[in-house]
């Protein structure tokens, strides 16, 4: 097993604990456990790719440690939560970081608000609309309501919500890496240049909303987009207009204080329109506008509202 370089006492703490263990006559379980420790140190310290190499070479129960090391290189971390707790189970693993924590406390300070070894994942209050889905809590803490400047993320945002016309959001967020393989990451130069074979092939993917209006409609909007792109060097520069450039930050109190339009929402729709953009009314448009953080819809008792106030 490779040296911990880790910075004195740490490395004392979590490093010649586990090794006390390597004794003749011990365990494959209890090797397996130490090894989770390094993994664990290693991810404590953001040392992903020593720990992604330990998490492949231990066999665990449902394989815990290989998948929150996969989904925390995702980003993915509430399922990464979720498998580290499992992980946590391991005796040798909790009374390691107790060690640790006791002769250290300054340096796991910073874990307080993702810690691997906790059993239970802090509260945090938020919008209540996410629910508890992991893919919409996901979405909620990491993507609503951040301001949004990629020209090929604002397009592929902007026809995800017309695709969502009439269905919840949950749908399409569900799908949403099939569309991304659909329309070629949504690259407008690529759609602009879809013909109706390609429409057709399209309405036969069953991992997307499939409705020709909308299919269409998303060959339409990249054509327009690359006028717009054309005409104001950047689609970003276009779009931010409508609230001057600058994020607003509401303060409601409650869901029912969410209005379904405004003022900026109806002008953004009836220009969009004019320049030929299809499922882009004025409620899409401000959906729209929450999602891409050109407004901060959050409610002012969720804990992403301050964090995203200007």
């Amino acid at each position: 097993m490779p040296p911990l370089k880790y910075p004195h006492p740490i490395s004392d703490a979590l490093g010649q604990a586990p090794l006390m263990l390597l004794e003749p006559g011990t365990t494959d379980s209890t090797r397996t456990s130490v090894d989770l420790c390094f993994a664990g140190i290693h991810l404590l310290y953001n040392n992903l790719e020593e720990c992604h190499r330990i998490a492949q070479s231990v066999e665990t129960p449902d394989g815990s440690y290989w998948h929150a090391i996969v989904h925390r290189r995702e980003r993915d971390f509430s399922n990464s939560k979720y498998w580290l707790r499992q992980v946590g189970r391991h005796e040798i693993f909790s009374e390691l970081y107790r060690q640790a924590t006791s002769i250290a406390p300054e340096l796991f300070e910073k874990t307080n608000e993702w810690d691997p070894f906790k059993r239970r994942e802090m509260k945090k209050q938020r919008c209540p609309w996410c629910g508890t889905d992991p893919l919409y809590v996901e979405y909620h803490d990491t993507e609503w309501g951040v301001p949004l400047h990629d020209d090929r993320k604002l397009f592929e945002m902007l026809n995800l919500e017309g695709a969502q016309a009439g269905l919840s959001w949950i749908t399409i967020l569900r799908k949403r890496q099939n569309y991304q393989q659909a329309f070629g990451n949504f690259d407008a130069r690529k759609i602009a240049r879809y013909d109706q074979r390609k429409v057709r092939l399209l309405l036969n993917n069953e991992g997307i909303v499939r409705n020709r209006l909308k299919i269409e409609g998303a060959v339409k909007n990249a054509r327009a987009f690359l006028t717009i792109q054309k005409e104001f060097g950047t689609f970003d520069k276009y779009i931010w207009q409508f609230v001057n450039g600058k994020p607003i930050t509401n303060r409601r109190r409650s869901l029912k204080d969410i209005p379904a339009t405004t003022r900026e929402s109806e002008a953004m729709s009836k220009d969009l329109k004019k320049r030929g953009f299809k499922f882009i009314g004025s409620t899409i448009c401000y959906a729209f506008m929450q999602a891409t953080g050109m407004v901060n819809d959050h409610l002012v008792s969720c804990f992403r509202h301050d964090q995203l106030k200007y």
